[in-house]
């Protein structure tokens, strides 16, 4: 860790060093002018060293020197340092784990808002393009299938009343010109006078058995409950309701034919005929009535079997265009879905993050978490490092040697006297004849008087040179 010497406004290791150790009084009456020069030396009489490995846990293990005058204000000194860079290391790890936190907790926030927003924009989408999304696509085409069957059915039901319809015209146009629509043109003659009719099947009869046929093949298709059954039940009905009304009709008319007592004959036989033509003329209203009802009745059916086929036909192009357009939904869907997924595996790595940070805050603040520790207090030193007697004699001794050959060779070079017949040789172009040796006669002159006379006679040598 890199800790701060220097502090803002004195708050730094070296102002909590001075309150340590002079107290708070004392230091306040340390004077704080040329504090930067202080703290430079200071920080030059202060080492930190890795030595290597220590402690089970592994952590780099480093020692702490300091340098000064008094031994027991170095101890003093050595010893608050460690507690300093301890509790300071414990309030940067503190602040590290806090703004960590912090840190992730914008983070989170952020990641939240935009899953938030990619949720908003997914159910955006499926409630524009509800009914056809691709979880939706099985269900339209039954759907699809469904009203191409009803249609098919649909189109037998219109077919059966456009049928129905010209069937009832013509009995009306019949009707209508004085002829019954059950006889025919050629009438043979019968009991009493009275014209009757081969029997032939009635018209309503067969078409009752024809709709009941049709009911039950509706029914072993669809339910009760189904458009096309109830419509046919219903007809089933209101036939039977005419063949009922009808045959009561013909009931009160046989009554009147038989209440007129003993055959008769002549005149009496003529107004037993018009009775009869009489009973024949007001069923045939009576069909007529009923006839103009069912053919207005088949005329609102076809009118709503024709809304009906629209309606289904609009279906099948609504349900046809949700089916074409799944596919395209299905892809920007799952563009949507993947963002999203991206977004929600962020915010759960940011979420577990957040909550490994938030314990690693909750270490730091209980200090349970990679803390210093004391290996090695500092002790009273039993003698200073510095100054080196021995070292100091040797560089002495040394310098001095140095200092005397250098001083020799220097004035060696300052002398400007001949040594050597070849100095004089270079020194001028004239030869050299002969030598004359120094000799002193008389008492045997001390070592440093002959280095004297051996130098003047050098001198007085080159002279004669």
């Amino acid at each position: 860790k890199d800790f701060d010497l220097y502090g803002k406004k004195g708050d730094g290791l070296l102002a909590k060093l001075k309150l340590k150790l002079l107290g708070p009084p004392e230091a306040g009456r340390v004077p704080q002018t040329g504090i930067e020069d202080k703290i430079e030396r200071m920080r030059k009489d202060i080492s930190v060293e890795v030595i290597g490995r220590g402690g089970r846990r592994g952590g780099d293990a480093f020692s702490i020197s300091y340098m000064g005058k008094d031994p027991y204000v170095t101890m003093e000194v050595t010893n608050t340092l460690a507690s300093l860079f301890i509790e300071e290391n414990l309030r940067i790890r503190e602040q590290y784990a806090e703004g960590t936190s912090e840190f992730l907790a914008n983070e989170l926030a952020r990641a939240k808002a935009e899953l938030e927003a990619q949720e908003q924009a997914i159910r955006d989408f499926k409630e524009r393009h509800m009914g056809s999304l691709p979880e939706q696509l099985d269900a339209n085409l039954r759907t699809l299938d469904r009203l191409q069957l009803e249609l098919i059915s649909l189109k037998g039901s219109l077919k059966n009343a456009l049928d129905r319809r010209d069937m009832l015209r013509e009995q009306l146009a019949l009707l209508e010109a004085g002829l019954d629509a059950d006889q025919p043109q050629a009438a043979v003659p019968a009991v009493s006078g009275v014209v009757k009719a081969p029997p032939q099947p009635d018209p309503l009869e067969t078409e009752l058995e024809r709709l009941k046929a049709e009911l039950a093949g509706l029914l072993s298709v669809y339910k009760e409950t189904y458009p096309d059954v109830i419509i046919v039940r219903k007809r089933i009905e209101e036939i039977e309701r005419t063949l009922q009304a009808r045959a009561a009709v013909k009931g009160a008319v046989a009554d009147e034919e038989t209440g007129g007592g003993a055959e008769a004959s002549g005149p009496a036989g003529q107004a037993d005929g018009g009775a009869a033509k009489g009973a024949v003329d007001d069923e045939r209203l009576i069909r007529g009535s009923e006839t103009y009802a069912r053919l207005k009745e088949v005329e609102s059916q076809i009118a709503s079997l024709t809304k009906s086929e629209e309606r289904i036909r609009r279906q099948i192009k609504e349900y046809e265009r949700r089916v074409e357009s799944t596919p395209g939904n299905e892809q920007r869907l799952a563009d949507l879905q993947r963002d999203y997924d991206i977004s929600f595996k962020n915010y759960q790595n940011l979420l577990e993050k957040k909550l490994n940070a938030r314990l690693a805050e909750n270490l730091e603040k209980r200090q349970k978490g990679e803390r210093f520790r004391v290996l090695d207090p500092a002790n009273l030193p039993e003698k200073p490092v510095k100054p080196n007697k021995a070292k100091i004699i040797l560089l002495g001794a040394g310098g001095g040697a140095g200092m005397g050959l250098a001083l020799a060779f220097l004035l060696e070079l300052m002398n400007p006297a001949f040594r050597k017949p070849e100095d004089f040789d270079g020194f001028t172009d004239i030869p050299v004849l002969t030598v004359i040796p120094v000799h002193e006669f008389g008492k045997t002159p001390s070592r440093g008087r002959k280095r004297k006379l051996r130098l003047l006679s050098g001198d007085r040598g080159g002279g004669l040179s």
